[in-house]
């Protein structure tokens, strides 16, 4: 499947010139590592303007979003994504098909070799549908070129084509599919949604599917309340939904202090957790898996500006079930909300905040792991319009005091006083 890829950077004034020249050298050598992939297969600059138009052969939107969101410059893109189709007109003969286009009124340049192109107007929003029938070039070809060497296969008659491409039936998956088809149709009818409506709103899934913003979509939207569908009337300490941010980080050696920037922003505080079973009994060895926003509103991993594993480490519970460590105190911050699922927060008279917190993930053998999050008592968003995501649970809120102990605070390397909170989790035990 190939699609073009309008990528228009627009970086923070604030950025100093390091930054972004370290920005600009992580971009180059990603997309040199994916055209000698094979998969950027096109690129080129728009004169005129900080942007570029780009051809990616990639085998489904899966890729195309994991490929999209490694950009070092990810956060800072505009992005517009059309699905590409063969033409029916094209013979399929060399020179290879051209894929590039020119957009009216806008001068494309290929860097590297001078290639002769067709003209075509590049249509804005994406026909859903095109992402189906869109195949690769280099497909393409193989099959012509098999196709050359051997006698025409038989058409394939409709029945035999259906049973070849037939997956094999899911009751579970069927019963769900026509509960949810059956309560949007009835949605539709009480609404009265006319069909100039129902078509914008194709028009916008394709627009959010081309973006490779499903995921972040359907989280923002139905993840929390299939949390607590699946948890919620479970014993032990209540979970939270995960987020799009957890990566595997390292083990740290205590005294536990998460990695951090030595300008890191935001107020010191030192964090306090002890673990039991539902009975109150202490348990040693469980792994704590952490990680935080900073108080820029960016995750270590999947923004170029805060370094490797920053805000983030695996601790791990002693023989009393506790454990303790120092960080910043997070502070509330917005989702991606440049691209169409901020157009429909907008729509929709919705913000895009989400209040401060720790994210937690605990595992221990013969126990159910946990995810679950930590927010903070007198929380703005908290207070005033609410988490975007509705994540945020009662038991879960916790209250900041404040600390003045001198070993405490030598021992973590921070100034006196600091902040504190503390939390207790019971674990459920596996079966």
């Amino acid at each position: 499947m190939e699609y073009l890829v309008h990528m228009k950077v627009e970086l923070p004034s604030d950025l100093s010139e390091d930054a972004k020249d370290k920005l600009l050298q992580q971009e180059r050598e990603y997309s040199h590592e994916l055209q000698r992939a094979g998969k950027w297969t096109g690129l080129w600059r728009v004169v005129g303007e900080w942007a570029n138009y780009s051809v990616l052969d990639v085998d489904d939107n899966t890729e195309l979003n994991d490929i999209l969101s490694g950009l070092p410059l990810y956060p800072y893109l505009e992005l517009t994504i059309t699905p590409l189709a063969d033409h029916p007109s094209w013979l399929g003969l060399p020179p290879a098909k051209p894929t590039a286009l020119r957009q009216t009124g806008v001068v494309l340049k290929q860097t590297g070799t001078m290639v002769m192109r067709t003209t075509a107007k590049v249509k804005k929003q994406a026909v859903p549908f095109i992402a189906s029938m869109a195949k690769s070039r280099k497909q393409y070809l193989q099959e012509s070129s098999s196709a050359s060497n051997t006698e025409p296969a038989a058409k394939p008659q409709p029945q035999q084509a259906q049973r070849s491409e037939m997956t094999e039936q899911n009751q579970r998956v069927t019963k769900v599919a026509e509960d949810i088809i059956d309560a949007i149709k009835d949605r539709l009818a009480a609404n009265d949604v006319t069909h100039q409506e129902f078509m914008a709103a194709v028009q916008f899934m394709g627009k959010v599917a081309g973006s490779g913003e499903m995921p972040l979509f359907m989280m923002v939207f139905f993840e929390a309340a299939v949390e607590r569908i699946t948890f919620d009337h479970k014993p032990g300490t209540k979970g939270a939904v995960q987020g799009p941010y957890h990566r595997e980080h390292d083990k740290l050696d205590p005294p536990y202090v998460l990695p951090m920037r030595d300008d890191e922003p935001g107020d010191a505080i030192v964090f306090s957790g002890k673990i039991t079973d539902l009975d109150g009994n202490a348990l040693a060895g469980v792994s704590v898996d952490t990680w935080q926003a900073g108080n820029d509103g960016t995750y270590s991993g999947f923004n170029p500006v805060p370094p490797e594993n920053n805000l983030r480490g695996i601790m791990e519970t002693d023989e009393n079930g506790e454990f303790c460590f120092a960080s910043i105190r997070p502070a509330p911050y917005q989702i991606p909300h440049s691209g169409p699922t901020g157009e429909f927060l907008l729509l929709i008279g919705q913000h895009a905040w989400r209040p401060a917190h720790f994210h937690f993930k605990l595992n221990k053998e013969g126990f159910d792991p946990l995810t679950t999050q930590i927010y903070f008592e007198g929380d703005e968003i908290i207070e005033g319009q609410g988490d975007i995501v509705d994540g945020v649970k009662d038991e879960l809120i916790v209250t900041v005091g404040e600390g003045s102990d001198p070993d405490v605070a030598a021992t973590y390397g921070v100034s006196v006083p600091y902040q504190t909170a503390e939390y207790a989790w019971r674990l459920r035990p596996s079966g």
